[in-house]
């Protein structure tokens, strides 16, 4: 497991207007809904995963849903930012040897979900389902 610490510093000391930070490891992307306020998120951009996701869920049959409830499917950590930071959140990440990407957005939901929607799932609490019926809210401004 990596510690963000250094990129999380530099970050800080940058005057980024950090709103929230997230180690993704067990639960995955529901380590999300632990933010403390009424937000979702829609991780619409996902970063390639490892190969070894892909093993694993092909030879233990596992489901999308809980590859994404258990893994972090290649992501570490979301660091939160107005979308304005997006730009500088990568290059600190890229001076620290690390790859960042935006991966998706915040929305109001005070059922705090988190949609995946290439894999067609709405996360809440510590579950992931279908998306069925859940429509994915719109991304505000970027």
């Amino acid at each position: 497991t990596h510690i963000y610490v250094r990129e999380v510093l530099a970050m800080l000391d940058a005057g980024l207007a950090i709103k929230a930070l997230i180690h993704v490891t067990g639960d995955g992307f529901l380590n999300l809904t632990r933010v403390q306020s009424e937000v979702g998120f829609v991780i619409d951009r996902l970063l390639p995963s490892h190969a070894i996701f892909a093993l694993i869920q092909r030879h233990g049959d596992i489901p999308d849903a809980e590859m994404f409830r258990v893994f972090n499917m290649g992501t570490g950590f979301c660091v939160v930012v107005d979308p304005r930071d997006a730009s500088r959140v990568e290059a600190i990440a890229r001076q620290h040897g690390r790859t960042a990407a935006a991966i998706g957005y915040a929305v109001d939901d005070r059922e705090r979900r988190v949609w995946v929607p290439q894999r067609n799932l709405v996360g809440k609490g510590d579950v992931f389902e279908s998306a069925e019926g859940a429509p994915v809210p719109p991304c505000p401004a970027r």
